[in-house]
């Protein structure tokens, strides 16, 4: 009952700031105006009980070239990952919920389905400038546009499923975004995928992550798939291992399998994402998730990502 209550406090939240317009319009003055906030805060940075209020300032040209970047259609689909595109870094103010934090790092993110130069989805870092700063225990903060999910609901309430079905999942709440005095709208704040995430979900952070666009294990895409950690050492032997293991047949592919990987618990995974119609996502599209081989039960786990398209037939590709 809990989990219905919360995901019907998110629901309507969403449709009420649906209600309330979301158009992008800059204010009057050219000052960093950030308004008092009048709303109860929380130690929880991921409160899911009201919008984070994140207001934005940085040189005007910096982020008119941050807008127009993205990744051609050609470059996400190349064969070798590790030539991708790379966003660019630029510095900013930022102000979250009354707290202002200067010389913070802040790119573009998206792959394809999600992004816009008209409501970038963006990436602050608060550490790569003032090594060890963090804002609520977080160095990091992810803010998606939402763009293929105008109620602003899908990914918060397709990951309390994922957690309520005993999947490690990714915490999640909206946000309120303003840049250079340009109400962009809301947002939804994801909890990033990085070794923090790990320790705090495995008890350790010292294994492969891998993230997956347009990858899966196996012969023709498991070259895709992007180390995130252990990037130094460069050791993917594991998930070649896990692949080759896909290649058996009979008992001795399920005997194998179950050395690699939790199997009940992708039979899982699997289950909440058909359930929750995310199409583009590692069992419907091969894309949007992360893989842990985590040392200390050294098996392989799978992590859901992207979930805007959850809760849709609707598959733009």
């Amino acid at each position: 009952m809990m989990h219905s209550h919360k995901l019907s406090l998110l629901l309507l939240s969403s449709l009420t700031l649906i209600a309330c317009g979301g158009s992008t319009q800059t204010k009057d003055d050219d000052t960093f105006f950030v308004p008092v906030v009048d709303e109860n805060i929380s130690d929880d940075v991921f409160d899911d009980q009201r919008r984070l209020q994140v207001y934005i300032k940085m040189p005007a040209d910096d982020f008119s070239k941050l807008r127009a970047e993205g990744r051609a259609l050609d470059v996400a689909m190349d064969e070798c990952p590790s030539t991708d595109f790379e966003y660019t870094d630029f510095k900013a103010i930022a102000n979250i919920d009354g707290e202002e934090l200067t010389s913070v790092a802040i790119r573009k993110k998206g792959y394809l389905g999600s992004l816009s130069a008209a409501r970038p989805s963006i990436k602050l870092n608060f550490d790569t400038h003032q090594e060890g700063r963090t804002y609520k225990t977080l160095k990091r903060m992810t803010l998606n546009n939402d763009r293929q999910d105008p109620s602003h609901s899908h990914q918060c309430m397709a990951y309390e499923l994922y957690r309520a079905a005993g999947i490690i999942a990714p915490r999640c709440n909206l946000a309120h975004v303003v840049i250079n005095n340009e109400d962009m709208g809301t947002y939804t704040h994801v909890e990033s995928i990085k070794k923090p995430f790990l320790e705090r979900n495995f008890n350790n952070k010292s294994g492969n992550l891998y993230e997956a666009q347009i990858a899966d294990l196996g012969s023709e895409l498991n070259h895709r798939f992007e180390l995130k950690t252990n990037k130094t050492a460069n050791d993917r032997s594991d998930l070649d291992e896990l692949a080759a293991v896909l290649q058996l047949e009979g008992d001795e592919f399920l005997t194998q399998l179950a050395q690699h990987l939790d199997i009940d618990e992708f039979i899982t995974y699997w289950a909440v994402e058909t359930l929750i119609g995310h199409w583009d996502s590692a069992t419907g599209n091969t894309n949007n998730f992360y893989l842990y081989h985590n040392p200390g039960d050294d098996l392989f786990h799978f992590i859901p990502w992207g979930t805007d398209s959850a809760f849709t037939s609707d598959n733009t590709f």
